[in-house]
C-alpha cells in the first residue's frame, strides 16, 4: 500500500474544502447565538444549570 504520511496532508485543502461547505450550507441555515451567561465554575449546581441552559439552546 502507498499510504501517504499525515505530515504529508495539506491542511490548505481542507480549510478551502470546509469554508466551500460553509459557504453553501450556511446560505440556508440559520445560526442562532446563545447569549452569554455567569457561570460559578466551584459550584456544582451552577454547572448543572448551565449545561441544562446549553442543552436546551
Amino acid at each position: 500500500m502507498n499510504e501517504v504520511p499525515k505530515s504529508d496532508l495539506y491542511i490548505d485543502d481542507y480549510l478551502d474544502k470546509i469554508l466551500l461547505l460553509e459557504k453553501r450550507i450556511g446560505a440556508k441555515t440559520t445560526y442562532k447565538i446563545l447569549e452569554p451567561f455567569p457561570v460559578d465554575t466551584e459550584d456544582s449546581l451552577s454547572i448543572q444549570k448551565a449545561a441544562k441552559t446549553i442543552a436546551d439552546f
